[in-house]
């Protein structure tokens, strides 16, 4: 297969197709603006039942955990309603933060938001996004407004030291809706994330807190679709349950992979 036909069939598994013979109709593309017009012919034949859409295939798959190295924007969509009991997740936080592949600008979040947060909401029976205090205005009305917080403070803000951590909360408090009792909306952090290569990991105790704050049963399946270093998956794994997460990010993607395989020594 020829450079252009192999850079297509990327373009195309990422957008989520697959048929008997894409490749060879790839060998016959030799321009890749092409691109655009054969998805389109792809969109009819799809929609006239001629072939189905590619159910991605996970870049790591193993003990319950499956990552996607991928858009989330692509993959959401291949999720049904309410498939995961909880979405644990971090946005970019559009304040210039250096990511490997993404613009960390205050206009591509709200984009990505617009985009990503009513996919979200719909696969999922509850949501909680740590969205950061300099962009938390930009979310959709949450259900409520948790927090994990730092007594030592977390930066300086225009009205002193930022202690506080915001967590955007969706749908029903596990707790209540399960008749377990009324639980805090407050976390505690007190220790320090681990460096790993990615810019601004989260601290692995104090998420496994916040999952559990989200997630009441080892059944639950948990979704992170801005995996980063995988700390979500991590958390769950260490929790006894199932999760999936997606990253834009193929060195991230490997960063989660080796702190899994880590995990799996002790």
């Amino acid at each position: 297969m020829n450079k252009k036909a192999k850079e297509i069939l990327k373009t195309l598994q990422i957008c989520g197709y697959r048929d008997s013979e894409l490749t060879a109709n790839l060998l016959q593309l030799v321009d890749p603006s092409s691109v655009k017009k054969y998805l389109d012919e792809l969109d009819t034949m799809i929609l006239g039942g001629q072939i189905e859409p590619l159910v991605m295939l996970p870049y790591y798959e193993q003990d319950g955990i499956t990552i996607y190295n991928a858009d989330c924007r692509t993959v959401l969509d291949s999720f049904m309603p309410n498939q995961f009991d909880l979405c644990l997740t971090d946005y970019p936080y559009g304040v210039d933060i250096e990511y490997d592949g993404y613009e960390d600008s205050q206009q591509n979040l709200k984009q990505l938001i617009a985009e990503t947060m009513p996919k979200i909401l719909s696969v999922s029976k509850r949501t909680l996004v740590a969205s950061g205090t300099e962009n938390l205005f930009l979310y959709p009305k949450p259900s409520w407004i948790l927090c994990w917080y730092v007594k030592a403070g977390a930066g300086v803000n225009k009205w002193g030291f930022t202690t506080w951590h915001p967590i955007l909360a969706y749908g029903k408090d596990p707790y209540l809706e399960n008749r377990l009792g009324s639980r805090a909306d407050s976390i505690e952090h007190t220790e320090t994330a681990e460096k790993n290569g990615h810019p601004c990991p989260k601290p692995l105790t104090t998420w496994k807190k916040v999952l559990l704050r989200g997630s009441v049963s080892t059944d639950d399946v948990i979704l992170d679709p801005f995996m980063g270093s995988g700390t979500t998956l991590l958390a769950a794994k260490q929790l006894g349950r199932k999760a999936v997460g997606i990253e834009l990010s193929q060195k991230y993607c490997d960063i989660a992979i080796k702190r899994l395989a880590q995990m799996e020594m002790f």
